[in-house]
């Protein structure tokens, strides 16, 4: 960064827009605008076969799979 230049700074929140998403139709629509089926699984995969696991200092828990609460 340089002093006196403009600077834009965007966030977004992805986190509340994936809550949103209906992942059938969006696999349907990438489909449609013909995205390679390899792309369109590692997105799949991104979002729908998350794991985490919590660690302490050296040790880690179990890993337990992340899912979208539905309300």
């Amino acid at each position: 960064m340089e002093h006196g230049k403009q600077l834009h700074i965007c966030f977004v929140d992805y986190g509340k827009a994936i809550d949103c998403v209906n992942w059938s139709i969006l696999m349907m629509a990438l489909k449609r605008i013909r995205v390679d089926w390899r792309d369109r699984r590692v997105i799949k995969n991104l979002y729908t076969k998350q794991e985490a696991v919590v660690r302490l200092g050296d040790v880690c828990s179990k890993s337990c799979e992340i899912r979208r609460v539905v309300l």
